[in-house]
């Protein structure tokens, strides 16, 4: 301390400013003196820190409380108050305050005590003749409280020292010149320590933990999806018109109603067919439209900042079971026999019916527009093109009569069968019941003999399995309620189409040879089948 009294007496020298009344005192130096180790008592107590102490010490509070009048008031070195300013300045506010709650709340606050800094300082004697001197002093006062905060103060203070009669020194006041205050760990200076703070970047809020709210809405940006637009706390921030997913995933299922279009062949494959002998019928669903339960998971991406335009692809499985039935098929060909004849055969389908297992694999992808309602409703229409993995098993049945029409040709006095569009010998069972009355034991021993008819067969139930891949689209429509911005339930009907094509070779209905009397898959001989969907959709989506 020896330099800081080397220091007032130089400044003491500068300022001159000594009253007549203090020239003429006898004890001037003594007075001096006295003030010297008073000022020196000043800043050796104010750390409240025994020397080379670590923790705070009452005595050194008890030394610096003794240097003040008993109502003096102090300006605060370090423990601030923390308030909101919504000019946008910094919340730490430092205030005077009765020496008592300084004292408390330094000792409550800074267990370890405070490191002050003195910088430089002057004496002001202009007022000594009223019993009153002022010191002013700048400082660092620096110090870590409570919750690791590590607060650093430069100001400058004006000190008014009262002296009475008998060269008694008592501090009445402690006011600031100038101060900046901060603290070190709180870089973006919000009054939320780095650690603490969920935007140590960024100026915000104390309430908002550090982050600001840009838009005023109540929602702190950092939990904000539209930081920049006033919005509300359940559209997380966004406006209620606002979508605030970028993402989603849909899981859903469906009732679904399903029917199939298969045609009856174009072409068949038999030698020589009579066209205008054959009549391919007509093949229905028996069952007509057949119920079944389809579920899927679809993903999609925005394609727009206000996310209710996008882009979605998925994968929906559907299964049902169904049967379809051919009926009023007849047609006449070219045949030989065992004698190696040539002759006419006819062919008809009483009955076929085919029981087909049908699954379905779905690749849709979907222009999606969705837009609200109000805070909780919307609405979505989606449509797009989709690829269908079609699998059909089928599990066949059919009942059918062949019979055969002859030609004779007389070659040099020989009689000849011969294939021809003339009916001559009708090996039918009209005819056959006309002459040989019933016609089953007739047909009989002709097919003993190896002749290629039959009055009435019942082929050998055969399985089929096709697997082809299909072309359609998807429209679809509904509603949606929101059970938080991110969730929502979706509901509303569809319709789904798809066409599958497929190469035709060599088609038979029944053929002996190849065969063995056998029923053929209607499907071996169609082009393309088609299938129809409707349905009421019902799913969760998420969004992200």
């Amino acid at each position: 301390m020896n330099n800081f009294r080397f220091l007032f007496f130089i400044l003491i020298c500068c300022t001159g400013v000594y009253s007549q009344s203090v020239a003429q005192r006898p004890d001037r130096k003594e007075s001096m003196n006295r003030l010297d180790e008073f000022v020196d008592s000043y800043f050796s107590a104010s750390s409240f820190k025994d020397l080379g102490g670590n923790s705070f010490s009452e005595a050194q509070a008890i030394n610096f409380r003794n240097l003040f009048s008993k109502n003096a008031l102090i300006f605060d070195d370090i423990t601030p108050q923390i308030l909101e300013d919504p000019t946008g300045g910094s919340p730490y506010k430092l205030r005077s305050k009765p020496m008592d709650e300084y004292l408390e709340d330094v000792h409550k606050n800074f267990p370890g005590g405070l490191n002050v800094q003195i910088l430089n300082s002057a004496i002001d004697y202009s007022r000594i003749d009223s019993g009153m001197i002022s010191m002013f002093y700048s400082r660092v006062v620096k110090g870590k409280n409570i919750s690791q905060a590590r607060f650093e103060n430069h100001d400058t203070l004006q000190v008014d020292i009262s002296m009475d009669a008998n060269g008694k020194y008592q501090i009445e006041r402690i006011s600031p010149v100038g101060s900046h205050f901060s603290c070190l760990n709180d870089k973006d200076d919000d009054g939320v320590m780095d650690n603490l703070d969920a935007c140590p970047q960024k100026k915000g809020s104390i309430r908002f933990d550090g982050c600001p709210d840009t838009d005023h809405d109540g929602i702190p940006d950092n939990k904000d999806a539209c930081w920049d637009e006033f919005g509300n706390e359940f559209n997380k921030g966004c406006p209620s018109s606002t979508f605030v997913n970028k993402f989603g995933v849909s899981l859903f299922t469906s009732i679904a109603m399903n029917s199939l279009t298969i045609p009856a062949p174009e072409t068949l494959s038999y030698l020589q067919l009579d066209k205008d002998a054959t009549n391919m019928g007509e093949i229905e669903m028996k069952n007509g439209m057949v119920t079944s339960l389809l579920s899927g998971i679809e993903v999609e991406m925005a394609l727009n900042q206000k996310n209710n335009f996008s882009l979605g692809v998925g994968l929906l499985m559907n299964k049902f079971s169904t049967a379809i039935t051919w009926t009023g098929f007849k047609t006449e060909y070219q045949a030989q026999d065992i004698a190696g004849n040539q002759y006419r055969q006819r062919l008809t389908i009483l009955s076929a019916q085919e029981d087909l297992d049908i699954s379905t694999i779905t690749i849709p992808v979907l222009f999606k527009y969705k837009s609200k309602i109000s805070e909780k409703l919307g609405f979505y229409i989606e449509a797009g093109p989709a690829l269908h993995l079609i699998s059909i098993d089928s599990k066949a049945t059919a009942s059918f009569t062949k019979e055969a029409i002859y030609v004779y040709k007389n070659q040099a006095w020989q009689y000849t069968a011969t294939y021809s569009t003339n009916e001559a010998w009708l090996i039918t069972a009209e005819q056959v019941t006309a002459i040989h009355g019933d016609p089953r034991t007739y047909f009989q021993s002709l097919e003993n003999q190896g002749y290629d008819v039959a009055y009435q067969e019942n082929s050998t139930p055969k399985d089929a399995s096709f697997s082809m891949l299909g072309f359609g689209g998807i429209v679809r429509g509904g509603l949606m309620y929101f059970l938080d911005p991110s969730i929502s339930i979706i509901g509303g009907p569809y319709f789904q189409y798809a066409i599958a094509p497929q190469t035709v070779k060599d088609y038979k209905p029944i053929d002996r040879i190849e065969s063995k009397n056998q029923y053929n898959s209607v499907l071996n001989g169609v082009k393309n089948i088609s299938s129809q969907q409707i349905g009421f959709l019902i799913g969760v989506k998420f969004g992200f």
